[in-house]
């Protein structure tokens, strides 16, 4: 009995999920496999019914926990995938600042128009609207579009300049929705954890009273 008291008494609700996961997962099978042992827990009111009903919280907070896990990963991808068109977007819009400050130094009503009297916005949302106005009047007239000519920047680049930042905006976002969905997968989790804890508790303590029989 020694060995079945190791195997039931692996579980600690504080661990981790995994090794949670793997602990019920050993102590339901040595019940399950031992005939001494199941029919002593039969008897105490953990027949093959009850049983059945811990290994279906057992696979719910499996399928809980890998759902997860899955969002996590998306999430970490979806912060790499910003982090990057964000980094690009912004250095193609400094370099672009830079340049209209010279080719519009002597037109200050377009230079307003492209926000060149304000530096650049700090957090995300106010520098998308910030670049968005920027590139859509820089784009608006051909004089616009010729004063950035004579400087190496053509219509087309503008173009996918502002297309980088569109992909921003797209990034930005996939990243929330992202960290929505992972927000809720954990904790979907956490309830089919904390289900499968509470049978676990009550189980392992019957479990303790068949093995006291020797």
């Amino acid at each position: 009995m020694s060995r079945l008291r190791r195997q039931l008494g692996g579980y600690n609700a504080d661990a981790r999920v995994s090794q949670r996961l793997l602990a019920a997962q050993v102590a339901i099978e040595t019940v399950q496999t031992d005939a001494r042992l199941s029919a002593r827990m039969a008897a105490r009111g953990y027949d093959a019914a009850r049983m059945a009903e811990g290994l279906a919280l057992h696979a719910a907070a499996k399928a809980q926990y890998q759902h997860a896990r899955a969002h996590a990963d998306q999430q970490r991808a979806a912060n790499a995938t910003l982090t990057d068109a964000l980094r690009k977007a912004r250095a193609t819009h400094k370099e672009y600042v830079q340049i209209a400050r010279v080719a519009f130094r002597a037109a200050p009503l377009t230079a307003s128009a492209l926000g060149l009297d304000k530096p650049s916005m700090r957090f995300t949302a106010d520098w998308l609207l910030q670049a968005g106005q920027f590139y859509a009047t820089a784009l608006a007239s051909p004089a616009s579009v010729a004063a950035f000519a004579r400087y190496g920047v053509s219509a087309e680049d503008l173009a996918a300049a502002q297309a980088q930042v569109a992909a921003v905006a797209a990034g930005a976002s996939a990243q929330n929705s992202a960290r929505l969905a992972t927000e809720y997968t954990a904790t979907t989790r956490s309830t089919a954890m904390a289900a499968l804890d509470d049978w676990m508790r009550d189980f392992l303590a019957i479990a303790r009273v068949a093995l006291a029989q020797g």
